[in-house]
Formats: C-alpha cells, sequence, structure tokens
C-alpha cells in the first residue's frame, strides 16, 4: 500500500498527499508533547542515578516520529463492511478485520495492488514511456473459487488501462479450466512434458480443414462451454452420449480392478460428450493436445434404404466419424472385421460394438443388454423407472427382444436405474476400449 502511495497518491494529487504529510506531522508534534508528561518520571529516575559517573545525566527527551511508510505497513488494516438487520430490523453496519476472510481474497487484492501500483509507476514516468512491459503472475486462482477465476480473467486487461491504452502484456500460468475458458484460443500457449523435455505449441496456429471453415468456430464455442479440462488431462474420452457420459466414470472405476488397468483410477482423465455425428470434428485439437483418446461411439447400423436396422440385417453404418475418420469403413462387414490396429490412428483409438455372446448390438443399450442377459434377468425388479419395459423383455426372451428394448428404454432413466443398482458388467467394446486407454502410455 505505501508502494501505491508514494508512486501514485504523490503525483496524481499532490495536494492531498501533502495534506497526509502535514497532518502526520502535526500528530507527531502533539504526541510528543504528550509523551514529555508520560515519561518525565522515567527521565527525571535516570538523571539521578548520574551519566557517566559523577556527570549529569543527558537530558533524555521521547519524540514521536510518524513517516507514512510506517503508517501504511505497521498501522494501516482492511476492514471489510457489511450490514445485517438489528434491533426493530433496523440495518447496523459492522466490520470484519481482514483475517478473517478467505485466503483467495486475500490473495486477489494483493494481485490488484500490485497491478495498480505498476500502473501508477506507468502513469508517473515522465517524458516517453517504456514500450515493453511484461507481468507474470504464476497461478492466481490458488484460492480462488471458480466465479472468481473467471471474473480475474477478464478484468486482468482493464486493470492494465490507462489513457495511452493497455501498456503491458501478462504471462500468466495457470491449471484453471476457468480461466482457459474465457482466454479465447489465441492467447494460449499450450505446455506439455513430454519425456525429460517440455514441448510449447501454439494454439493459434491450430491446424484445420481447409474444407471446414467454420471449425474453429465450433471448436472455440464447444470447448469454452464444456470442456477446457481438456488442457490439463493425462487421457481423454469422447463418447456418444448421455448415457456413456454418466456411467463411464463406474465402468473405469470397475475396470480399473482389472491387471494392468490400475492407472485408470490415479490419471486424471476428461469424458467429453460429442455424438457420433461431431466426434471427427475434435480431430484437430486431439492432434494437437497430443494426448491419448479414446473415442467410444456406435456402429449405427442402416440397411440398403439407409434406415436403421439390427446389426444382423445392416449393410452400412450411418456412422460420419465411422467413414470418414477411423477406420474410414463404411459396410457392417468391414467393420466387423477391423482389429485393433485399424481402430488405433496415432495417439487415438475408436471403440464400437463388437459381438459379445453371440450377439452385436447398434447401439449402447442393446450392446449393455447382450453382455448382461444373466444380471438383468435376476435383478430387472431392482430398475426404477425401466423395470416394466425390461421385465416384459425378460419374459418374452431378453436376446430376441434386446432390439425392440433398446429402442423403448429412456437412456437417461436406464442410465440413473443402473447407477442406482451396480454389480452389472462392461459391454465388451467398451472394456476393450479402455484396456487401450490404460496401457497407453500418458504423454507427460
Amino acid at each position: 500500500m505505501h508502494d501505491h502511495y508514494e508512486r501514485f497518491y504523490q503525483i496524481d494529487d499532490a495536494a492531498g498527499y501533502q495534506a497526509i504529510e502535514d497532518a502526520l506531522t502535526q500528530s507527531a508534534g502533539d504526541l510528543t508533547s504528550k509523551y514529555g508528561k508520560a515519561f518525565g518520571r522515567l527521565t527525571k529516575r535516570l538523571q539521578n542515578f548520574g551519566y557517566p559517573p559523577g556527570q549529569k545525566a543527558p537530558d533524555l527527551r521521547v519524540r514521536a516520529e510518524l513517516s507514512a511508510e510506517t503508517i501504511y505497513r505497521d498501522n494501516a488494516r482492511i476492514y471489510y463492511a457489511s450490514e445485517h438487520a438489528g434491533k426493530e430490523g433496523v440495518m447496523e453496519e459492522f466490520e470484519l478485520p481482514e483475517k478473517y476472510n478467505g485466503l483467495g481474497y486475500k490473495n486477489l487484492i494483493y494481485i490488484v495492488l500490485q497491478l495498480e501500483s505498476f500502473r501508477a509507476a506507468i502513469d508517473a514516468t515522465k517524458g516517453d514511456k517504456p514500450r515493453v512491459h511484461i507481468i507474470a503472475i504464476e497461478e492466481p486462482e490458488a484460492h480462488l473459487h471458480p466465479q472468481m477465476q473467471t471474473v480475474f480473467i477478464s478484468e486482468i486487461s482493464k486493470a492494465l488501462e490507462t489513457d495511452g491504452g493497455t501498456t503491458a502484456q501478462v504471462l500468466l500460468s495457470t491449471h484453471s479450466s476457468h480461466m482457459i475458458a474465457h482466454s479465447e484460443f489465441e492467447p494460449v500457449r499450450y505446455f506439455r512434458r513430454v519425456g525429460r523435455q517440455v514441448v510449447m505449441q501454439d494454439l493459434s496456429k491450430l491446424p484445420l480443414p481447409a474444407d471446414d471453415p467454420d471449425l474453429l468456430d465450433f471448436l472455440r464455442r464447444y470447448i469454452r462451454l464444456t470442456h477446457c479440462d481438456l488442457f490439463f488431462a493425462d487421457k481423454a474420452i469422447f463418447v456418444e452420449g448421455q448415457v456413456e457420459r454418466l456411467l463411464l466414470p463406474m465402468m473405469m472405476e470397475e475396470q480399473a480392478k482389472v491387471v494392468g488397468c490400475e492407472v485408470l483410477g490415479s490419471q486424471y482423465i476428461s469424458i467429453s460428450e460429442v455424438g457420433g455425428a461431431y466426434a471427427h470434428k475434435f480431430k484437430p485439437i486431439i492432434d494437437f493436445l497430443g494426448i491419448p483418446s479414446l473415442i467410444i461411439t456406435d456402429l449405427d447400423s442402416v440397411d440398403d434404404n439407409n434406415k436403421k436396422c439390427p446389426v444382423a440385417e445392416g449393410k452400412g453404418t450411418s456412422n460420419v466419424c465411422l467413414r470418414t475418420w477411423i477406420p474410414a469403413k463404411t459396410t457392417i462387414d468391414e467393420l466387423n472385421a477391423c482389429d485393433e490396429a485399424a481402430k488405433t490412428q496415432g495417439c487415438i483409438r475408436i471403440a464400437y460394438q463388437v459381438t459379445q455372446n453371440g450377439q452385436c448390438g447398434r447401439s449402447f443399450e442393446e450392446a449393455f443388454i447382450y453382455a448382461n442377459v444373466d444380471w438383468l434377468t435376476a435383478n430387472h425388479a431392482k430398475l426404477s423407472t425401466t423395470k416394466a419395459a425390461v421385465n416384459k423383455a425378460v419374459d418374452a426372451g431378453l436376446v430376441a427382444q434386446a432390439w425392440a428394448l433398446s429402442e423403448k428404454l429412456g437412456k437417461v432413466d436406464f442410465a440413473l436405474d443402473l447407477i442406482n443398482a451396480p454389480g452389472w458388467g462392461i459391454p465388451l467394446y467398451i472394456q476393450q476400449g479402455l484396456k487401450w486407454l490404460a496401457e497407453h502410455p500418458a504423454k507427460s
């Protein structure tokens, strides 16, 4: 605070600055006269002892010395004023000392004071001002709640604006997805440790396909709204829909019990819901980040008329990701014949329904039924919203009714029922994908 007083107030309001200095001088004089009375007995007693021996003691005097520096450093305190309803509902003001506030707000006050002092130093510079100023702030999100982090990144530049415009560049290191969400793409520099080296990537140079001019705007909006945590993840999973997103944490917890998959419980894995029609749009950002990524999607079988149908009757797939990206196959036979290598491209692996217990599902729900015939038969009474539909299918033969049942189930209702009734098995295609993700080493 004293630095701000000296650098800014003295220049910006010389009269006010001098008034404070005059008040300090007057207060020091008043206190000195009072100190003389308060310490008179002590100084008189010292005279009786003689100093040096045989000589009259020095005439000791106590003076008050006040300075703005010591007052700001030792005697200025921040209080937080608020109001509360007192007697008969009358609003009364009360103050709380700074020590009763959280670490986050204390940290914010310190940062703002430093920024204001920096700005004041620029304003106070006479003549030509230096053209380059750099302010480095290390992880300002420490102890700040998410809303305050969001506001911080939008206000930081405003705090440095002067009459001549913004005169400083801020270098800000962060692990906060909330700050990244409000930083746009262009200012972001992404650092990743690879072995003993650190690789830096410039997000403003994100390579994009020439045939999709709107892709950058799509990625900006989607990542800003939902998944900025991708920048801080060890690995990533992109799922088809809400059911997979809701159930995947339970599946990962269960898969982590399998030998070789234990890391699924200790690494930070980002889960993004993207839908089958949009998963391929994330290729540039996945390649840019370079983190192992698993895409869980649906086989989406269709007949010759491009209408959805059971996999056994299907001729092709309507899934854009499967058709145009990985594995870039269009027929059901080709997709069923794909091995591990065909489903992998660099650090990306795709997982879609495969044959399990002699059957192959078109969607997650159908594949789940084939993987859990015995469990659903024995435990369908534990379900809540979907119990009636599953019970009817069990009575009519669950395997034969799997396709029709999967079409009737409310997706979110089914997922919530399964969360409430653990013990079921993970569909094979998701097991295989999670196993690959666990075994694929993280880049950092």
